[in-house]
């Protein structure tokens, strides 16, 4: 598991801006809003034991910072982690086809504002792209199809 700090500029009235996000196998798991606190709030995040350096810096927007924290944040984390298929659970042809309809959207340009690992249809995407090739969605990314 990696952590990374994402940082926007401070609002208009000089808050901070700055999350800590969760990555494992490549997906974002959890979001914390970093505030005044400064590390302090790692501390908070599933799987974090304590690190000696701090997480790498992320220039961001403030539109995805906010759509980190939204999607991510406290109030969206599960209680325990998803359920993940069977390695061989096939995704359904119109569920593919969907599928790459979305990921087609997003690399033409008519859905690509913001961090596309934000777009909840660019996440399942990926993750039923996976699946269908028996892989991870970190293997997927790292490799061209």
């Amino acid at each position: 598991m990696e952590f990374l700090r994402l940082r926007a500029k401070n609002d208009t009235n000089g808050n901070p801006r700055r999350v800590f996000i969760a990555v494992q196998e490549g997906r974002i798991i959890a979001a914390e809003d970093e505030g005044h606190e400064g590390s302090a709030a790692l501390a908070r995040l599933p799987g974090y034991s304590g690190m000696k350096c701090s997480p790498a810096d992320i220039e961001t927007t403030p539109a995805e910072y906010r759509c980190v924290l939204r999607q991510y944040g406290p109030a969206r984390r599960p209680a325990r982690p998803p359920v993940q298929p069977a390695a061989d659970a096939q995704p359904a042809t119109d569920e593919t086809l969907t599928a790459l309809v979305n990921l087609t959207r997003w690399a033409t340009g008519q859905n690509r504002a913001g961090n596309p690992y934000c777009k909840p249809e660019v996440c399942a995407a990926l993750d039923v792209i996976a699946r269908a090739r028996g892989v991870s969605v970190e293997s997927l990314c790292n490799s061209t199809l």
